[in-house]
This record gives structure tokens, sequence and C-alpha cells, in this order.
């Protein structure tokens, strides 16, 4: 099992269609390398499940005092039997991300009142508590990740599809994925360190894409509250 982490980047995203996605792949096959959690080797893809955390209040989505920066969650990759815990700051488009890996049989340890403070997740139960942050809402989407090392800023580039969300029900992962959120639409994401490498320069160039800010947290909460006022969401667990 792996230590804890902590990854200092910027991040920038873009709302494209499939044609595009189709020419950011072309593209991604001849600069970058596929990313090691791609459990389909030849598509470059895995799937991804968040829980995402939040007060009562929604402080967390309201963005109210230190939730303006900081949110807190839990993310497994594929059918992994491990699962990461999450602290991710963001300011304009520098994140700081501090995470823990531990194994996907201790989340319910996340729901108790006392813990041991040598237990590997002691630091992100001590702040969900005190934080009064309890799982929101579980988001699932397929991922397409590629990796790749300029000299001076290591790069990485993920295009998220299929996304879906559904209210969470305690310290664990439904299987369904839930309510469909970003339609055909595709999430591209660049990532690095310190300036936007040179070659995702000429890619945003040649697409002509646009920056745009999105939270596959705030897509949740909001198409739950549309259907809210439409009528009761129900999703079977499981």
């Amino acid at each position: 099992m792996r230590d804890s982490t902590t990854v200092l980047r910027y991040e920038i995203k873009f709302s494209i269609n499939e044609t595009q996605a189709q020419q950011v792949l072309d593209w991604a096959v001849g600069y970058l390398t596929l990313d090691s959690h791609a459990t389909n080797a030849e598509e470059g893809t895995y799937r991804t499940k968040t829980l995402y955390l939040d007060t009562e209040l929604q402080d967390v989505y309201h963005r109210r005092g230190s939730y303006k920066h900081h949110k807190f969650r839990v993310r497994r990759y594929g059918s992994e039997p491990f699962a990461f815990l999450e602290r991710k700051s963001r300011w304009s488009h520098q994140v700081d991300k501090f995470r823990t890996v531990i194994a996907e049989s201790d989340l319910p340890l996340l729901g108790s009142y006392e813990l041991s403070s040598r237990w590997e997740g002691s630091w992100f139960h001590r702040q969900i508590l005190s934080g009064g942050l309890q799982p929101s809402y579980q988001i699932g989407y397929e991922r397409t990740a590629y990796v790749g090392s300029e000299s001076e800023s290591p790069m990485r580039l993920t295009m998220d599809r299929q996304i879906g969300s559904r209210p969470a029900h305690g310290w664990r992962f439904a299987e369904s994925e839930g309510l469909p959120l970003f339609g055909d639409r595709v999430i591209l994401e660049m990532k690095y360190c310190n300036l936007l490498p040179l070659p995702f320069q000429n890619l945003i160039q040649s697409l002509d894409l646009t920056l745009k800010r999105i939270s596959k947290y705030r897509l949740a909460v909001q198409a739950s509250e549309r259907i809210g006022r439409q009528g009761k969401l129900w999703l079977p667990y499981g």
C-alpha cells in the first residue's frame, strides 16, 4: 500500500464534443503514453467512482468559509480493493492535492467518532469530523488518461465521459452509475506544473478551445435539485 502523497500543479478544463475528443486522442497517441491506471490498454480508459463530501447545509457546494478553496472526497479506480482519501485545494487554476490510500474495507471507519491516530486515514477522519462532512453524492465516469514529460514540465491529459451521479448512502460505493450529468459532452483536462507546456498550447490553439470552469460535484447537486423540483429522485442502491 502506498504512502500519502502531495501534488501541486495547474489544472485547466474544456468542454468538447466527440469529434474534438477523437482529435485530442489522435494527438495524445503521438505525444504521450497511457496512464498506469488504464485497465483497457487499447483504449487507455478506466472507471472512476468518487464520494464527494459536504455538510448538512451544503457549505462545500456554496463555497462557504474554508470550503471556498477546499473539498474532501474518497475515490476508487476501477475494481481495485483500495480507496484514496483526498483533500483538494484550488486557487484559480492552481491545485494542491493531498491523499492517502487505504483498504476499501476500512471505509466504514470514517463513520466512527473514535479512531486510532495510528491509522493511515486519521488525518482525513479528524478533518471531516471537525467540519461535519458526510458523503453527499457519488459520481462515476469513464476516464481516458495519458501522461508525458516535458524537460521542464510533466504533463497529464484526461478526458471524462459517461458521467453519472447518485445520492451517496454512507461510506461505500454503489455499483449502478445513477443520473447522467453531462450528456454527450466530454470534459477535457490538462494538468501541468509551472508553465503551460508548448504541446498543450499548440493543441489548444489548433482546436480553438476555450477554458471552462466545470465542477462535477456542482453538476450533480444542480441536476438533483432540478429533479427534486419536478418530482422525487429515486435510484435503486447497489
